[in-house]
Parts: structure tokens; C-alpha cells; sequence
């Protein structure tokens, strides 16, 4: 039996531990090798696995891009076939000659409206095959006034 009123004393320098402290001792410095090399393998696969992470990443995206061109396509391509489906249709191919082609029926005059020139005198643009006179392309603007003015200097 131990007396209560005894105190254990802490071993001094050079004093040989207890093997319970050694053994917590080595179990700690194990644990830190093995989260040390636990960090290192975690570091090296990343490492080794980033150019393929990367090109999958190009690759998806690539493919991305290329769906989406594809479904594009097949709606233009829906589109043209139900054109291609009306152009059967008489009525249709009428109705398309007159507004885009001008066309007439036999007996039907055409008359073809363009918009009236904003000053009374001056004559339509592209009838002589010169610009109305007193038009705004007929006056200089600032920088053309400065450039000739700096250049009447030399």
C-alpha cells in the first residue's frame, strides 16, 4: 500500500521514462508521420491527376458547344423543311412572286412608291447619279474644317 500523503517526484534529466510515456510518445510521432505522408500522396495525385481533370473540362465543354450547334441546326433545318413543304402550296408560291418579285397578274398594274425627298427643290438622290444639292454629305464636319485648316497653315 502507497501512503496518500507520498508524492511521486518527475523524473530529472537523464532519467529513463516510463514505457507507457514511450509508448504514447511513439504512437504521437506515428500518427504524425502517417498524416504527413497521408498529406504527401494527397499532393502527388492531385498532381498527377490535374492534365487529365483539365482535359476532360476542354472535352465537356467542347461537347457543350458542339449540342448546342446541333440542336441549332436541326431547328434551322425544321424550319427549312416546312418552307420547303409550303413551296407546293400554289397560293403560297403567289403570294411569295408578288411581294418579293414584283410580279403581276395578267390585267394588274404595278406601282412602285418611294418616299418623297425632304426638300421640295432639290432632286432625288441617284436620279442624275449625283447627291441632292444642299445635302448633309455636301458640308464638311468639324474634324474635316480643322484638318483643312491646319493643313491651308503649311
Amino acid at each position: 500500500m502507497t501512503n496518500a500523503s507520498t508524492q511521486i517526484e518527475p523524473a530529472g534529466p537523464g532519467a529513463i521514462e516510463s514505457p507507457v510515456s514511450q509508448r504514447t510518445l511513439v504512437a504521437r510521432r506515428r500518427r504524425i508521420f502517417m498524416l504527413a505522408v497521408l498529406l504527401v500522396v494527397t499532393a502527388v495525385a492531385i498532381a498527377a491527376n490535374y492534365g487529365p481533370i483539365e482535359s476532360y473540362v476542354d472535352a465537356r465543354a467542347r461537347l457543350d458547344r458542339a449540342a448546342a450547334k446541333v440542336a441549332a441546326l436541326e431547328e434551322q433545318k425544321a424550319e427549312l423543311q416546312s418552307r420547303l413543304g409550303k413551296l407546293t402550296e400554289a397560293e403560297y408560291l403567289e403570294t411569295l412572286a408578288r411581294e418579293e418579285l414584283t410580279y403581276a397578274r395578267a390585267g394588274e398594274d404595278v406601282y412602285i412608291v418611294t418616299a418623297a425627298p425632304e426638300d421640295p427643290g432639290a432632286t432625288e438622290p441617284g436620279m442624275d447619279g449625283e447627291p441632292a444639292s444642299g445635302s448633309v454629305a455636301d458640308e464638311p464636319g468639324p474634324l474635316e474644317r480643322w484638318l483643312s485648316a491646319f493643313l491651308d497653315l503649311f
